[in-house]
């Protein structure tokens, strides 16, 4: 039944998750909350909501280049109906440009929202096929759309199984990263020998979760030869977390979240205050905000009051 207001949680994501470059996506316990209402013209208003500063959220829904407009514009044009004004309101508080899904949040929560507003006239593979088509890629997306992991091609997702007992920290600089130029330092060719050791790693990485098997995990989680040797480069922060973890028998991985800069170290809840001091000692003289985080199993939902 169409509704005239409606509001939609989504969680943060980490895609990647190292070795499942554009393919493994996680949701996670950090929300954006959207609500929309029809109107007689488009307005945005925004509030920060974070543990960490947030820069300014300054695009308006009315510009050619906001994201949400976009959505709105691509939504109407799949139902092939006019452009309905719609009033979002935002509260915001994954951070921004830290490869924690916030832009997944817009796209999902608009196309989820807007969708429920006209009566869900689209299916949930539906919106996620938009989902990716307007996000580019689809590790954000889908888990942001679905919850849980999610094992990811072009148009469609496979939900698989992650242990409750694998918590992350995630570790948050103060500066941003752009997707696309986080893109333009991968190259375009690789080697034989680093497509078949992507190609292992991946594989097995599938398996640890199917077989809930951490000490499998631990040994391919930073194994990765795609994105992350280039993109630490430019993350001074990087590689002396991660070789400063590594050696503890409880830490399964520490590997970039999505594009950057946010390092995301993933541990055996058994070890969580041992952890936690070990990190926060490492972090705080980097200036580097920790947020103890685990898996979202919902996605995007609807928020009733």
């Amino acid at each position: 039944m169409p509704q005239s207001s409606i509001t939609i949680k989504v969680p943060a994501t980490t895609a990647n998750l190292g070795v499942g470059f554009d393919t493994f996506g996680l949701a996670l316990t950090l929300y954006n909350t959207f609500t929309f209402q029809k109107s007689t013209h488009f307005s945005f208003k925004t509030e920060a909501d974070s543990p960490i500063a947030l820069p300014t959220l300054s695009p308006q829904l009315n510009c050619p280049d906001s994201l949400i407009f976009k959505t709105l514009q691509r939504f109407y044009q799949a139902l092939n109906q006019p452009l309905t004004p719609i009033a979002v309101a935002a509260s915001v508080s994954i951070p921004l440009g830290r490869g924690l899904g916030s832009s997944a949040t817009a796209v999902v929560a608009t196309l989820v929202g807007i969708n429920a507003i006209e009566g869900n006239p689209l299916f949930t593979q539906a919106l996620l096929e938009l989902a990716i088509d307007i996000e580019g890629h689809p590790d954000n997306v889908a888990p942001a759309l679905l919850g849980g992991f999610q094992l990811c091609d072009e148009q469609t997702a496979h939900a698989l199984n992650w242990c409750e007992d694998w918590h992350f920290l995630a570790l948050i600089p103060t500066f941003q990263t752009e997707t696309e130029a986080a893109r333009k330092t991968l190259p375009d060719h690789y080697s034989r020998t680093e497509t078949v050791s992507a190609l292992r790693h991946s594989a097995l990485f599938v398996q640890a979760l199917q077989t809930g098997n951490a000490q499998l995990l631990k040994t391919v989680f930073e194994q990765d030869a795609i994105h992350e040797p280039y993109r630490g480069k430019s993350m001074p922060h990087f590689e002396p977390i991660r070789n400063a973890l590594t050696p503890n028998p409880n830490i399964l991985g520490t590997v970039i979240s999505g594009s950057g800069p946010t390092v995301l170290v993933c541990y055996e809840r058994t070890a969580t205050s041992v952890i936690y001091q070990q990190t926060q000692a490492l972090a705080e003289p980097l200036g580097l905000t920790i947020l103890p985080l685990t898996l979202d199993k919902q996605g995007a939902t609807i928020v009733t009051t």
